[in-house]
């Protein structure tokens, strides 16, 4: 086969087959297809979009470019969670020792923050002592022996993901559904779950801003999982494919008639609102302390509607039980104490001081606390989450590249949320910093991300609608 080619043909709108999408991702993930390349093709997949055939035979191809976990000698059901990712996204923190708590076993691989959004192993890495880098032993005994276990990516699993993320994120082709969808889907279904549910977010804090752009992207992951059997790949050679998109996403062209073997898991989304930090904590110690708190019983009501809400979708799709009984299921074992020891149990082992749990002291702390004050009064009617969460990137709480470095103690405490009234001067919020010149300056512009109205807002629930 030829890249110039098969490059040509998808820049034409053409459908490539299995077997020819298998060729590139193999020779890209081996070295033998170069950068440059490679980097066309992606480029010619924004533009002209795949068919759900396409993309299940990309999610398989890097799915297939490295070791699929085997778990199931482990007993019970393996549910996992992904989230689209936000601001002020702790639910993992605190959903898999819930979740786990409930007799389900949770088996997490999950990412660091880039850009806006923040990333479930920083989070844990603020626990002294925590390791995200397990060998799969250890991450098959502790899911064994705790029921949750979270770790990293490893250069094992999924490479070609690895390779085609950097590689998208300097062409400028991160926000294709097709690239993102095998992304996250070859990821986790490599896990060897036998389910997973996905949070995908929506508004102004999302990756997808427009909710008909999350339901779009739910229903390609969904495809990619759940579907059973089909047609087997075609022989090499392309057809004329459909050169128009279906809304304003780049790269998703609708479904075809034919399919390629699937994956034949079990796979739901809830899409959950994200036009405000989730929670009243962004950064990485401080959403720590936040998640040891709510597991005490101290939960921002948003951040416990979007827990419980997944929380029910993973014991429905582990154990077969209703939505009611999850509920109660979840409920108890939030109340009773069963997931803070479960979470305990987490942490112990993978290595970090469990005593964080009794004094979070014990995690980083910030040098300075710089209170952002309301310019206007009336009542909180927008936030720019967005900015918000660039703000915490400048502060030292993300990263914009992946080798960036991150300060785990600074981050922001929010005191009000949407629909709270304020007035002139009161304290919206607070910058945790370690160079106070510096805190001061997001301070400032932190405070111009809250926009005060006359009139309350009207209240928005946090979950939006289901999907699957």
């Amino acid at each position: 086969m030829n890249v110039y080619e098969l490059t040509k043909a998808k820049r034409d709108g053409q459908r490539l087959t299995q077997e020819q999408i298998e060729f590139l991702v193999d020779g890209f993930t081996q070295g033998t297809i170069p950068d440059y390349q490679f980097s066309a093709f992606l480029m010619a997949v924004y533009f002209q979009g795949m068919d759900s055939q396409e993309i299940t035979a990309l999610t398989m191809a890097m799915m297939n470019s490295g070791k699929v976990f085997d778990l199931s000698d482990i007993p019970g059901p393996k549910i996992d969670k992904h989230s689209t990712g936000g601001v002020g996204d702790k639910v993992s923190l605190i959903l898999a020792p819930l979740v786990a708590a409930c007799g389900v076993k949770v088996p997490m691989v999950s990412g660091r923050g880039l850009g806006h959004t923040g990333g479930t192993l920083d989070k844990l890495e603020a626990i002294p002592g925590f390791r995200t880098d397990l060998t799969f032993a250890r991450f098959r005994k502790n899911l064994k022996d705790v029921g949750v276990a979270m770790m990293g990516q490893t250069s094992e699993l999924a490479p070609a993901d690895r390779k085609m993320y950097a590689l998208r994120d300097v062409t400028a082709t991160v926000d294709s559904i097709p690239l993102i969808a095998a992304s996250i889907m070859s990821k986790k279904l490599a896990e060897g779950i036998d389910g997973l549910v996905l949070d995908v977010k929506t508004g102004n804090g999302a990756f997808m801003t427009r909710l008909a752009d999350a339901r779009r992207l739910a229903r390609t992951m969904i495809a990619i999982g759940g579907s059973r059997g089909g047609s087997p790949a075609r022989k090499s050679g392309t057809v004329p494919g459909q050169r128009t998109t279906a809304g304003t996403v780049p790269g998703f062209r609708g479904e075809n008639s034919g399919t390629v073997p699937r994956m034949g898991k079990k796979v739901s989304a809830l899409i959950t609102r994200m036009d405000q930090p989730l929670g009243r904590a962004t950064g990485n110690a401080v959403e720590v302390v936040e998640t040891i708190e709510a597991l005490k019983g101290e939960c921002p009501d948003d951040l416990k509607t979007v827990t419980l809400a997944l929380g029910q979708e993973m014991l429905m799709m582990g154990l077969g039980i209703s939505r009611r009984e999850g509920l109660n299921r979840l409920s108890s074992a939030w109340d009773d104490g069963s997931a803070l020891e479960r979470f305990r149990m987490m942490v112990r082992a993978q290595g970090g001081d469990e005593r964080v749990i009794a004094d979070c002291s014990r995690l980083p702390q910030a040098r300075f606390r710089i209170p952002v004050k309301s310019r206007h009064s009336g009542f909180l009617s927008r936030i720019d989450t967005l900015r918000i969460g660039m703000l915490a990137v400048r502060l030292g709480a993300g990263r914009m590249r992946t080798d960036d470095k991150i300060d785990p103690a600074v981050g922001f405490r929010f005191l009000r949320k949407l629909g709270d009234v304020a007035g002139r001067g009161d304290v919206l919020a607070e910058v945790l910093a370690n160079d106070r010149l510096l805190g001061k300056q997001v301070a400032a512009e932190l405070a111009e991300c809250y926009t005060l109205g006359a009139v309350k807002p009207r209240r928005q629930g946090m979950i939006v609608e289901r999907i699957g």
